[in-house]
């Protein structure tokens, strides 16, 4: 084994940096090493403006969102713990797709997959996090199939983009259940890891996007875990959120 090449360990200002890249013996040091790496980096986009006069308003925000970055990810470090308490061993580990939607995969006109592509930043993670919701199944709840007859059309008759929209949700909703079902008959292993590590794979998500500033879901989360008893799922503050964005 070696360095992993996925893309947080090499992006940005800390492409040069001499940050453990691995190779990890577990998900504990994967992930230590992962929000180090982000704090390394908001560090650098903070000191790159450290001493500069008349910043603009784009610096500012830079400046800001980097703070912000770091304390989360400071925040989220010291949950580690509390997240794997027993992971002190190595793991499991499998070849894993982390960007598996659906224009990454090639099917023919009779839909059939041909292949799948862009695996120039794939890697060997922890059993768990190859036992989600393939990316491509990773959309909004919407349970009701949209009525065509509620949606606008523009002069020529064409119906509105949100139509599309509403039953791209729905198609993939059901599509998920589907998934799940046939993973439940043909792999019950896969199925009973899924269902046992969601919260690994919800701080997952955090430590992936804790950078992100609408996101502040995440605090939220994390304030969860921290108060402990009963922690939310993430997707469940994901889409609760993204209601507000319709």
């Amino acid at each position: 084994p070696g360095p992993i090449v996925s893309t947080c360990f090499f992006y940005g200002l800390i492409n040069k940096s001499d940050i453990n890249r691995g190779p990890f013996r577990n998900s504990s040091e994967w992930f230590a090493a992962r929000l180090e790496a982000t704090k390394r980096d908001a560090t650098a986009t903070m000191a790159k403006w450290c001493g500069k006069g008349n910043l603009d308003c784009d610096a500012v925000k830079e400046i800001d969102d980097a703070a912000r970055t770091f304390g989360i990810a400071e925040r989220l470090l010291h949950l580690i713990q509390r997240i794997f308490p027993f992971h002190a061993e190595a793991e499991t580990t499998v070849l894993y797709h982390d960007d598996l939607h659906g224009n990454n995969i090639l099917v023919d006109d009779a839909g059939n997959i041909t292949g799948i592509v862009d695996w120039e930043c794939v890697s060997i993670v922890p059993l768990w996090k190859a036992c989600g919701i393939p990316q491509f199944l990773f959309e909004q709840p919407r349970w009701t199939e949209p009525d065509r007859r509620r949606y606008r059309h523009d002069a020529n008759g064409e119906i509105s983009e949100l139509y599309y929209k509403h039953l791209h949700q729905y198609e993939t909703t059901r599509l998920r259940e589907v998934f799940l079902g046939e993973m439940e008959r043909h792999d019950p292993r896969w199925m009973d890891i899924h269902k046992k590590t969601q919260s690994l794979r919800d701080f997952d998500f955090a430590v992936q996007f804790c950078d992100v500033a609408v996101l502040k879901h995440i605090v939220k989360w994390a304030e969860a875990v921290e108060a402990g008893g009963d922690v939310p799922r993430m997707w469940d503050l994901v889409w609760a959120n993204a209601l507000k964005w319709y």
